[in-house]
């Protein structure tokens, strides 16, 4: 295990979720691949409450979760959409 991760060993236990359910690093600069991994199941009430992975919650977080996967591929491409609306 990196030796960051076992200093801080109080930011092991749970995973930490963004709004949208997607993995955050729990040091900067550590496993930037997580931010496009998400997690909407009953790990997720750890991070984000038992509403959002819980069944009457789940149209909740459903919800969340695809705006954060629209908006997270909107913000991906910016600059393609940004140069597309400036050559129309």
């Amino acid at each position: 295990m990196n030796s960051k991760l076992l200093k801080n060993k109080k930011k092991i236990p749970f995973p930490y979720l963004s709004a949208h359910f997607e993995f955050m690093k729990p040091i900067p600069g550590f496993a930037p691949y997580l931010k496009k991994i998400y997690c909407l199941n009953y790990v997720s009430a750890l991070g984000r409450g038992l509403l959002r992975g819980g069944i009457p919650g789940i149209s909740i977080g459903a919800a969340l979760l695809a705006k954060g996967i629209a908006a997270d591929y909107f913000l991906s491409e910016q600059m393609l959409y940004f140069e597309r609306i400036k050559n129309w």
